[in-house]
This record gives C-alpha cells, sequence and structure tokens, in this order.
C-alpha cells in the first residue's frame, strides 16, 4: 500500500513537472475524435481552469506529505482508497483495467458546480472529487488520473469538452486510444464505449498536461 501511495502522489508531481518544463512539445499526437480535424494549441495553459487544477493537485499532494503522518485529514483517507483501486486495478489487464476504474468513479454522484463552489466552472482534484463529488469534467478528471498511474500515458490520452447534441449542452468525457479503437468513459453512459457508438457528441477541445486541441 505504501508503494500505491507513492505512486498516487508522484502523478501530480509530475503533472506539473510536465506544464512547468513545456514537455507538451514532445509528447503531442493526434486522436481523430469522430471524424473532426485538430488543430495543436500551444499548451495545456490555454485553458487556465485545466492548469490551476494541475497545480493545486500538485499542492494538496505537498502539503499531505507530513500531514498525514502528524494530523491526517479526510484527504489522507482518500488517498489510501485511491491508492487501493490502483492497486486493485493492476491485477486486471487492457479493457478491464479501463472498465473498472469507469464504473468506480461513476457511481460518485453528479453535483454541479454551482452547489459545490459557488461557481459556474470549478475543475476539482481527484481529492476534492472524493470529498464532494462533482460534475462531468470532474469524472473525466479522476479516470484520467487513475489510468495514468495505471500506466496509460498523455499520448493515449485525453479530457474532451463537447457539445451534447442531444441535450444542447457542454459536456466533459475521456476518450482513451488504445490503438484499434478509441474508448469513450462518460458519467452518463454506464459502461465504456466506442467512440463509434455515440453519434451525439462534437468535439470542441481536448487537453491533458501533455497539449491542447481545437476541433473543427
Amino acid at each position: 500500500m505504501a508503494r500505491m501511495r507513492k505512486k498516487v502522489a508522484g502523478l501530480a508531481a509530475a503533472a506539473a513537472f510536465t506544464l512547468a518544463s513545456g514537455a507538451f512539445a514532445r509528447e503531442a499526437s493526434a486522436m481523430a475524435l469522430w471524424g473532426y480535424s485538430e488543430f495543436q494549441m500551444p499548451g495545456p495553459e490555454v485553458f487556465p481552469r485545466y492548469v490551476e487544477m494541475i497545480r493545486r493537485y500538485s499542492d494538496q499532494y505537498r502539503g499531505l506529505t507530513s500531514a498525514c503522518t502528524t494530523a491526517p485529514t479526510a484527504f489522507c483517507t482518500y488517498i489510501g482508497e485511491w491508492a487501493e483501486l490502483i492497486r486493485e486495478a493492476e491485477a486486471r489487464r487492457g479493457i478491464e483495467q479501463i472498465e473498472r476504474v469507469n464504473s468506480y468513479f461513476n457511481r460518485f454522484r453528479y453535483i454541479p458546480d454551482e452547489v459545490n463552489w459557488r461557481t459556474v466552472d470549478y475543475w476539482a482534484t481527484p481529492l476534492q472529487f472524493y470529498d464532494v463529488n462533482g460534475d462531468c469534467e470532474d469524472y473525466a478528471i479522476s479516470k484520467y488520473y487513475t489510468l495514468r498511474g495505471l500506466g496509460y500515458g498523455p499520448s493515449q490520452m485525453r479530457i474532451v469538452l463537447v457539445m451534447d447534441e442531444n441535450l444542447g449542452v457542454h459536456h466533459a468525457i475521456l476518450a482513451i486510444d488504445v490503438g484499434n479503437d478509441i474508448l469513450i468513459l462518460d458519467n452518463q453512459i454506464s459502461g465504456v464505449v466506442s467512440a463509434s457508438r455515440v453519434a451525439h457528441y462534437t468535439p470542441i477541445l481536448s487537453l491533458n498536461e501533455a497539449g491542447a486541441w481545437r476541433h473543427h
């Protein structure tokens, strides 16, 4: 378990380092989403809410390094639960890993940002999501970083902002390139599905700590 806790903590540091070092220029890779063209932007800094979330995420772990030993908080419990999820998922392979992560976080309650944070758009860290649940991008963020802990890299995954053409609202999902397909992890869909089976989303922007892309 101690090894898993260190892995979880290392994810935050790695994400912050990627942003600070400009490594997005070396990590970029194309991901065809529903046949739309994409244009790579200078880096994730073009979306400040995401960058601020990564920095907050890194700061939370730095602050917990000693606190979890001297004065444990609820966040320390969440780190343990998260580490246990990663440990359990490591015993699975391929799509079973992805399905486990998706189903685990889809059981969290959907709560709008206006209720949790008194603002229209707040990107929560995984620990904040554990603490107070959240909305669509919070599901995608927690799934993304859990899969990072399982060995999936930025070149394989993106958090995607889409227009839900059925409901006429913006939404956020996680897309994973598994080589022969792109899989969609969506809090509105119970299981992991191929992008080819999802016809009601129009991609707008996709991003991770390695880059950002506009779709058209």
